[in-house]
C-alpha cells in the first residue's frame, strides 16, 4: 500500500536493481533528543532508531508483524577476532507491534526482541531460508524486503553539518532491497541514508517518508507516553491538503425545491415531451405528472403524512415510477422492493420497515402479505380527476426514500435518504454528466430495489431526458440489449463491469452499434485496468467512459474517475475524486492516513444519509462525527482505500474480508512462525 505503483506490482527484472539514495542529517537538537530517549529507556542507539523505523513501516503499511533484515559482523566469538576473512551474516529480526502500546513500553519489548535475535546471529541466513516454507520469488528477497543498519563513525572525516536544512538530493544507486535505512552516528549529529528501489518508489514519496521518520523521532522524547495508534505523523500542510485541497468540492446548489417539485417544474417546461418508454407504450411528462397526481391525492386522502413509509412492490415499469413520484408528492417516503428478492425477504422488509402503505400491481396483490393499507396502483391512476399538483409539505430534511441492503450479515437494514441528499446528487449529476439540456435518452436496467434505479429516474426525469425501461428478459441478452441501445438511440447507460464489458466487446464487432452512446457509467463493482484500457481504446475517442463509486448510505454515487491516457497497467482503476459537495477521508484509528497509505474510506458531505432505520447501535458505529468539520457526519464505508498523489482515490477491497495488500513487497502477516520455525532460532 505504500508503493506508487499498483499493489500487486512485481519487480520486472531480477537483474535490474536500479535505485536511488538520499541523505539527510538530524540536527544537534534532534540527535540529543533521540540519544536521551535511548539512555532513559536503557536502549542502545541502534535499538532506538530501529524502533522508530518499525513504527514508520507500521504507519505506512498498516502491518503489525514486521520482519527487518540487518547485517551482523559475525565476530562475536573471541577466537574470530584476529582471523582474516568475511564473517558477515544477515539477521532477520521479527517484531510484533501492538497498537495499544505507548512508545516507552514498546521500546522495552523491542530491546528484548533484539537481544534474543542477536543470540542467534551465527545461524547462517542461507540455512534459515532453506529451512523455512516460504514461496520463492526471484524478483524479491525470500523473508524481508527492508533493511536497517547503524554505523558508528568514531572520527568525523567530513563536515556533515552543511547537509542540515537543505533540499533532499537523490543520487543514482543500486538497491538490493525495496528500502534500506542506514544511520551514521557522528556524535553530535546522526546522518540518515535511505536507499530505495526506483521501480517501486518515486523520489517525492521517499521525501515524505523522511519527514515522517523525523516526526516520529521528535515525538519520542516529547510524547513517549502516547499510544502508537494515536501517533500522528502528518504535518499541518499535509492535513490541509487531505482535508481541504482534495475535498475542494463546494458548490452552492439550490435548496428551495425538493425532488418532486423539480420534476413538476420540468413538466411545465416540457409537457409534451416523451418522459418514459415502457415496452411499446410511452408517457409524456404531462401524462406522467397527471397520473402521479391522481395517486398522490388518493394517498393523502387515505391518511398519508410526512415521512410515512410507503412500500413499492412490483415490476420495473412505468406504474412503479408513477407510484414513486406520487409518494413524494403526497409527502411520504417510498421504499422500493425488488420482486426477485423473494416473498419471504420482501415480507421481512415490510415488517422491519413498519410501512403504512403498500403499492403494488394486481398480479402481486394477493401473493404478498401486508397488514397495512394495500393499494392496487392500476385501479387508481387511470382515473381522470385530481390531476393537479398537491401543495408541497416537505422540507429538505424530510425523508425521500428508504433502501434496504443486506450488508455482510444478510439481515436487511434500511438506509434513510433525505430530500436534501437526493437533491444534491441530482445537481451533481446534472453538472458532471452534462444533463441540463434535456436531450439525452437513458436506458434503465437496474432492479427496482437497487438505488441506481432511483438514480436513473433523477438523471432522466428531473432534467427533461427520456427514460427507456429495458425488459427483464432483455437485460442480459447481448444481442437484444444492443438492439435496444441502437433502436432507442440511447445516449447514457450505466451498469456493472460484468455486463458493460462484454456488451461493448459485442458491439465493437459491428461498428454501426452504439454510435449515439455518449456516456458509459461503470459502477457497483471493481474494474480492472485491462478492461478499462480496452474499452477506452475502442470507444474513448467519441464517448465518455467513467468508473463510478458509491454506496447507498451516501446517496448512490459519491465519486467518479475518467481518464483516457496514462491508465494504470495493474491494480484497480481509481474511483476518482468526490462529486460536488461530497468529501473523502481515509482514516485509521480516526487519524488521517498519508498519501499512498491504506485506511478506511469515510464519506462526508451533503449526500450522507440520515442513518439506518430503527438501528441506533449500527448508527453509532457507522455514522460518526466528522472530527475535521464541526457539525458534519461521516459514514464509515468499511472499504479499504488510499489517496493517490493526484487527488484520486484507489479502492483496495473490503476491510471485513481481510483483503491482503502487498506492502513492502512481502505480506508480513503470512510469515506466521517463520522466524520461530527452526529449533535453533528463538
Amino acid at each position: 500500500p505504500v508503493l506508487d505503483l499498483p499493489t500487486d506490482f512485481i519487480r520486472p527484472s531480477v537483474q535490474n536493481y536500479d535505485g536511488f539514495t538520499v541523505n539527510y542529517l538530524l540536527n544537534e537538537e534532534e540527535t540529543k533528543s533521540i540519544k536521551s530517549f535511548a539512555k532513559e529507556n536503557n536502549l542502545t542507539l541502534y535499538m532506538t532508531l530501529l524502533q522508530a523505523y518499525i513504527i514508520l513501516l507500521y504507519k505506512l503499511s498498516g502491518q503489525k508483524d514486521i520482519v527487518i533484515g540487518t547485517p551482523v559482523a559475525g565476530r562475536n566469538h573471541i577466537d574470530l577476532e584476529k582471523i582474516v576473512g568475511v564473517f558477515i551474516n544477515t539477521l532477520a529480526i521479527r517484531i510484533n507491534l501492538s497498537e495499544n502500546e505507548n512508545i516507552s513500553d514498546f521500546a522495552k519489548r523491542v530491546r528484548e526482541d533484539i537481544v534474543n535475535a542477536f543470540d542467534n546471529q551465527n545461524f547462517p541466513f542461507e540455512d534459515l531460508v532453506g529451512e523455512l516454507p516460504v514461496n520463492r520469488d526471484l524478483s524479491r528477497n525470500p523473508i524481508f524486503d527492508v533493511m536497517f543498519n547503524l554505523l558508528n563513525i568514531h572520527r568525523q572525516d567530513e563536515d556533515v553539518s552543511e547537509q542540515i536544512n537543505v533540499n533532499y538530493i537523490h543520487s543514482p544507486a543500486k538497491s538490493m532491497f525495496d528500502l534500506t535505512l542506514t544511520a551514521f552516528d557522528y556524535g553530535e549529529n546522526i546522518l540518515i541514508n535511505f536507499e530505495y528501489c526506483s521501480a517501486l518508489f518515486k523520489s517525492e514519496t521517499i521525501d515524505r517518508y523522511i519527514n515522517y521518520f523525523r516526526r516520529i523521532i521528535n515525538l519520542f522524547s516529547k510524547k513517549s507516553d502516547i499510544k502508537i495508534s494515536e501517533l500522528d505523523i502528518l504535518s499541518n500542510s499535509e492535513k490541509n491538503q487531505l482535508i481541504h485541497d482534495f475535498n475542494d468540492t463546494k458548490v452552492d446548489y439550490p435548496t428551495d425545491k425538493n425532488i418532486h417539485q423539480i420534476f413538476e417544474k420540468q413538466t411545465l417546461e416540457t409537457p409534451d415531451k416523451i418522459a418514459i418508454v415502457d415496452n411499446d407504450c410511452s408517457l409524456t411528462f404531462a401524462e406522467l405528472n397527471a397520473k402521479a397526481n391522481i395517486l398522490s391525492f388518493y394517498l393523502r386522502k387515505s391518511g398519508l403524512l410526512r415521512n410515512m413509509i410507503v412500500a413499492l412492490y412490483g415490476d420495473r415499469c412505468s406504474e412503479m415510477i408513477i407510484s414513486l413520484l406520487a409518494v413524494l408528492k403526497a409527502g411520504g417516503c417510498f421504499l422500493p422492493i425488488d420482486i426477485s428478492t423473494g416473498l419471504n425477504r420482501s415480507e421481512l422488509i415490510l415488517k422491519e420497515s413498519r410501512a403504512t402503505f403498500l403499492i403494488t400491481q394486481e398480479k402481486y396483490s394477493s401473493k404478498i402479505k401486508f397488514d397495512g393499507n394495500k393499494i392496487n396502483v392500476e385501479s387508481i391512476i387511470y382515473q381522470t380527476k385530481n390531476v393537479n399538483n398537491l401543495p408541497n409539505v416537505n422540507t429538505q430534511n424530510d425523508l425521500a426514500y428508504v433502501i434496504f441492503t443486506s450488508g455482510s450479515t444478510g439481515k436487511p437494514k434500511g438506509v434513510l435518504v433525505e430530500h436534501g441528499n437526493l437533491t444534491n446528487a441530482h445537481f451533481a449529476w446534472r453538472d458532471k454528466y452534462y444533463l441540463e439540456k434535456g436531450n439525452k435518452n437513458i436506458l434503465q436496467v437496474a432492479s427496482l430495489g437497487f438505488d441506481v434505479f432511483v438514480g436513473d429516474i433523477a438523471r432522466s426525469l428531473l432534467n427533461g431526458n427520456k427514460l427507456v425501461i429495458c425488459k427483464n428478459d432483455d437485460r442480459y441478452d447481448l444481442s437484444k440489449l444492443s438492439n435496444i441501445l441502437d433502436k432507442q438511440v440511447i445516449n447514457i447507460f450505466e451498469s456493472t463491469p460484468g455486463l458493460i464489458i462484454p456488451l461493448l466487446d459485442y458491439g465493437y464487432k459491428n461498428s454501426k452499434l452504439f454510435e449515439r452512446l455518449e456516456l458509459i457509467i461503470i459502477g457497483s463493482d471493481s474494474l480492472n485496468p485491462q478492461d478499462y484500457k480496452s474499452i477506452q481504446l475502442k470507444y474513448g475517442k467519441n464517448k465518455r467512459i467513467i468508473n463510478s463509486y458509491g454506496v447507498t448510505e451516501a446517496t448512490i454515487d459519491t465519486s467518479f474517475y475518467e481518464k483516457r491516457d496514462n491508465i494504470p497497467e495493474l491494480g484497480s482503476i481509481p474511483i476518482g475524486k468526490p462529486l460536488p459537495n461530497m468529501e473523502f477521508y481515509i482514516l485509521k484509528n480516526y487519524l488521517l492516513q498519508p498519501i499512498g497509505v491504506p485506511g478506511e474510506l469515510c464519506i462526508g458531505g451533503r449526500g450522507v444519509a440520515r442513518g439506518y432505520l430503527f438501528n441506533d447501535n449500527l448508527n453509532n458505529k457507522k455514522f460518526i462525527e466528522n472530527p475535521y468539520i464541526k457539525g458534519e457526519c461521516l459514514y464509515r464505508t468499511g472499504d479499504l482505500a488510499r489517496w493517490l498523489p493526484d487527488g484520486n482515490v484507489e479502492f483496495l477491497g473490503r476491510i471485513d474480508n481481510q483483503v491482503k495488500i502487498r506492502g513492502f513487497r512481502i505480506e508480513l502477516g503470512e510469515i506466521e512462525n517463520v522466524i520461530h520455525k527452526h529449533k535453533k532460532i528463538k
